[in-house]
């Protein structure tokens, strides 16, 4: 249980500082902390993913639970 914990910690304190967004095209973006300022970082599109922004990566339709 306290390994799990500090899996969760780690990983969200990774996550921390990076904010991301997805574009009409299935683009994933990084952005600085006011959502300004955005780089593509992966065409999801391009790869046959949907893009998922929540989690910063790209990812199967099939996984999302959307169908």
């Amino acid at each position: 249980m306290i390994l799990l914990s500090l899996l969760f910690f780690l990983f969200a304190c990774g996550k921390e500082d990076k904010n991301y967004q997805c574009t009409e095209d299935e683009v994933l973006q990084e952005c600085d902390a006011n959502g300004e300022n955005c780089e593509a970082v992966e065409n999801c599109m391009e790869q046959g993913l949907m893009c998922h922004a929540e989690m910063g990566h790209c990812m199967a339709m099939e996984d999302s639970g959307e169908m």
